[in-house]
């Protein structure tokens, strides 16, 4: 996987209500426990989720474009560490 293909997935594992479930109240448990030890490209992008998660839990609900803007460099420079 590429980064780019790598940064689409961590940004739809980020943006899916079940799997951010599964992670924070481990939601559906089997279900993404067989998927991701299925895959381990995705077992890693899913513990950078892991790791990102409280980073975002930290946010204010009225964050600035500009926080914003950061947050994706750090999301960027976060999958490219991968």
């Amino acid at each position: 996987m590429n980064n780019h293909d790598k940064e689409a997935t961590f940004k739809k594992l980020l943006d899916n209500a079940d799997f951010i479930g599964f992670i924070t109240h481990g939601k559906n448990k089997s279900y993404w426990e067989k998927r991701i030890s299925e895959d381990e490209e995705l077992k890693d992008l899913a513990n950078k989720v892991k790791e990102f998660i409280p980073l975002i839990n930290d946010l204010r609900e009225d964050i600035s474009e500009e926080d914003i803007r950061k947050l994706w460099k750090e999301i960027d420079a976060f999958l490219d560490r991968s």
